[in-house]
């Protein structure tokens, strides 16, 4: 499912419905027109995720307890939201952060999971979400390399290895500075399991170059409107600016090719004549003169003369006829 010829990339609506499920619909639409391969979102039980005392974050209101009620879909809901999404044609799952979330999780017949870098921790959740046997996406903000470890391992303790990875820095949003893309490619290194990135930067630049790092897997917010209430309405992409950035990620997959280069694209072999040098008389050459370093250059174009890389083989060689100054010499033209 994940493992799909090219990138997987994940549209995070995440809780950017704002608690109303017809803009919780509009987003799964929106994201399909995009070209996301899955959408994605959080479920969650308030009481069983939050303290009521929970001061928040710095990119949410310090009522975070009262605001995460106010977005909480039920049961009917996300019943719903799932089969509106069956029915768009595009993979619909979420994170889940609770017993009651994790229910109505098998409920809707998830395809697959994503533990939240905040629950990488929680061994609990993490090993009942492997007892299922689906699909499990890690996201590792927050998280150090021995945790990130720990976590996979209790996955694969449940006999489930089909887990995907993404490098995350849990800011929002993280600096340059903070991101450390390469830890991609340790995360490649380590593991034999798809490896990805959750992206919380401005912009998408960042997703195209963890692409170019070997990223398998992609997750970007994604929000009708950048002006709609919410904290994470603001550093997520619109539909226009997604789908340029799915654009852009098709366009780097296919600049990979194989990693070898023993022949080179057509393209570039039709312009070959025109791009490489041959050797041309740098003077008039008279018949029976021989080819010298004075009287010899090479020029573009090569056409169907003779390439300046034999230019040592045709030195002290005579010429069959006059070459006037400016003309391109040909193997013909030589004894």
């Amino acid at each position: 499912m994940i493992n799909k010829k090219g990138v997987f990339i994940i549209a995070e609506a995440g809780i950017n419905h704002n608690g109303d499920l017809s803009l919780a619909k509009e987003l799964v639409d929106a994201a399909k027109e995009a070209g996301a391969d899955a959408v994605k979102f959080q479920i969650f039980h308030t009481e069983s995720f939050y303290s009521i005392k929970h001061k928040g974050f710095e990119h949410t209101e310090s009522d975070i307890y009262n605001l995460m009620r106010s977005l909480e879909f039920g049961e009917k809901e996300w019943i719903e939201l799932k089969e509106f999404a069956d029915r768009k044609g595009i993979l619909f799952f979420a994170s889940v952060f609770d017993d009651i979330s994790f229910e109505i999780s098998r409920k809707i017949n998830m395809p697959l999971y994503k533990i939240a870098s905040l629950d990488i921790t929680n061994f609990p959740l993490i090993k009942k979400i492997a007892k299922t046997k689906k699909p499990v996406i890690i996201s590792t903000g927050f998280s150090t390399f021995d945790e990130i470890s720990r976590a996979v391992k209790w996955i694969e303790e449940e006999k489930n290895k089909n887990i995907s990875i993404l490098h995350c820095v849990s800011l929002y949003p993280p600096k340059p500075e903070e991101i450390n893309l390469n830890f991609i490619k340790t995360l490649k290194t380590a593991f034999p399991y798809e490896i990805g990135f959750s992206d919380h930067t401005k912009g998408w630049h960042m997703t195209i170059a963890a692409v170019s790092l070997g990223a398998k897997i992609v997750e970007k917010h994604f929000t009708l409107d950048n002006n709609l209430p919410g904290p994470d309405q603001k550093m997520s992409l619109n539909k226009d600016d997604f789908k340029k950035m799915v654009t852009e990620i098709r366009e780097v997959e296919k600049s990979f090719g194989n990693g070898f280069k023993q022949t080179i694209v057509k393209r570039e072999k039709d312009a070959v004549n025109v791009a490489r040098r041959g050797i041309y008389a740098k003077k008039k050459i008279e018949k029976g003169e021989k080819l010298t370093a004075e009287n010899i250059i090479g020029k573009r174009p090569l056409n169907d003369g003779i390439g300046i890389e034999f230019y040592n083989t045709v030195l002290n060689r005579r010429v069959k006829r006059t070459i006037k100054e400016g003309k391109l010499i040909k193997f013909k033209d030589l004894e």
